[in-house]
Protein backbone atom coordinates (compact mmCIF):
# COMPACT_ATOMS: atom_id res chain seq x y z
CA UNK A 1 0.00 0.00 0.00
CA UNK A 2 1.87 3.42 -0.82
CA UNK A 3 2.00 6.37 1.22
CA UNK A 4 0.75 9.78 -0.56
CA UNK A 5 2.85 12.58 1.27
CA UNK A 6 0.52 15.46 0.90
CA UNK A 7 2.17 19.10 0.61
CA UNK A 8 0.67 22.44 2.81
CA UNK A 9 0.64 25.05 0.19
CA UNK A 10 0.09 28.70 2.55
CA UNK A 11 -1.34 31.31 0.29
CA UNK A 12 1.06 33.86 -0.72
CA UNK A 13 0.90 37.55 -1.37
CA UNK A 14 2.41 38.95 -3.87
CA UNK A 15 4.17 41.76 -1.48
CA UNK A 16 5.41 38.87 0.79
CA UNK A 17 6.89 37.50 -3.23
CA UNK A 18 8.33 40.72 -3.48
CA UNK A 19 9.93 40.91 0.24
CA UNK A 20 11.36 37.75 -0.41
CA UNK A 21 12.90 39.28 -4.17
CA UNK A 22 14.47 41.97 -2.04
CA UNK A 23 15.99 39.71 0.88
CA UNK A 24 17.85 37.77 -1.52
CA UNK A 25 18.68 41.10 -2.77
CA UNK A 26 17.19 40.50 -6.51
CA UNK A 27 17.39 43.49 -9.25
CA UNK A 28 13.15 44.31 -9.79
CA UNK A 29 12.03 45.74 -12.35
CA UNK A 30 8.02 46.86 -12.38
CA UNK A 31 6.15 46.84 -15.12
CA UNK A 32 3.11 44.55 -16.52
CA UNK A 33 4.41 42.23 -14.08
CA UNK A 34 6.84 42.80 -11.33
CA UNK A 35 10.45 40.95 -12.87
CA UNK A 36 12.93 39.98 -10.17
CA UNK A 37 16.75 38.67 -11.71
CA UNK A 38 18.96 37.90 -9.58
CA UNK A 39 22.80 38.33 -10.49
CA UNK A 40 26.37 36.68 -9.44
CA UNK A 41 29.31 38.15 -10.76
CA UNK A 42 27.89 40.21 -13.08
CA UNK A 43 25.85 36.84 -14.94
CA UNK A 44 21.79 36.38 -14.59
CA UNK A 45 21.48 33.30 -12.49
CA UNK A 46 17.72 33.18 -12.02
CA UNK A 47 14.84 35.11 -12.44
CA UNK A 48 11.37 35.21 -11.60
CA UNK A 49 8.36 37.70 -11.89
CA UNK A 50 4.92 38.09 -9.93
CA UNK A 51 1.75 40.07 -11.47
CA UNK A 52 1.91 43.54 -11.04
CA UNK A 53 -1.41 43.79 -8.17
CA UNK A 54 -2.22 42.87 -5.10
CA UNK A 55 -3.19 40.53 -3.32
CA UNK A 56 -2.55 36.71 -3.62
CA UNK A 57 -0.81 34.40 -5.77
CA UNK A 58 -3.68 32.57 -7.00
CA UNK A 59 -3.64 28.62 -8.06
CA UNK A 60 0.11 27.30 -8.51
CA UNK A 61 2.11 30.72 -8.72
CA UNK A 62 3.80 30.54 -5.21
CA UNK A 63 5.21 26.53 -6.54
CA UNK A 64 6.17 28.34 -9.62
CA UNK A 65 8.12 31.46 -7.60
CA UNK A 66 9.81 28.63 -5.70
CA UNK A 67 10.87 26.92 -8.57
CA UNK A 68 11.97 30.10 -10.55
CA UNK A 69 14.11 30.97 -7.64
CA UNK A 70 15.42 26.94 -7.29
CA UNK A 71 14.67 26.07 -4.04
CA UNK A 72 12.42 23.13 -2.81
CA UNK A 73 9.84 23.24 -0.40
CA UNK A 74 11.56 23.76 2.62
CA UNK A 75 13.91 26.22 1.56
CA UNK A 76 11.06 28.60 0.30
CA UNK A 77 9.17 28.46 3.50
CA UNK A 78 12.15 28.89 5.98
CA UNK A 79 13.55 32.12 3.44
CA UNK A 80 9.83 33.43 3.95
CA UNK A 81 9.98 32.72 7.43
CA UNK A 82 12.89 34.42 7.50
CA UNK A 83 14.96 31.76 9.12
CA UNK A 84 17.53 31.79 6.13
CA UNK A 85 19.06 34.95 4.84
CA UNK A 86 20.99 35.88 1.11
CA UNK A 87 24.19 34.68 2.50
CA UNK A 88 22.00 30.90 2.65
CA UNK A 89 20.84 31.02 -0.23
CA UNK A 90 24.24 31.79 -2.41
CA UNK A 91 24.81 28.24 -0.09
CA UNK A 92 22.04 26.84 -1.65
CA UNK A 93 22.66 28.07 -5.29
CA UNK A 94 26.59 26.82 -5.13
CA UNK A 95 25.16 23.26 -4.15
CA UNK A 96 23.05 23.11 -7.30
CA UNK A 97 26.52 24.16 -9.25
CA UNK A 98 24.26 27.22 -10.62
CA UNK A 99 27.39 29.38 -9.35
CA UNK A 100 30.59 29.05 -8.15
Amino acid sequence: MGLFKFHYRRKMKIREAIKVFKKLKMKIKEGNDTLAYFYYKGELVVRSRVPHRRGELKGNLPHYVRQQLKLNEDQFRDICRCTKEYEDYLEILTQKDLIS
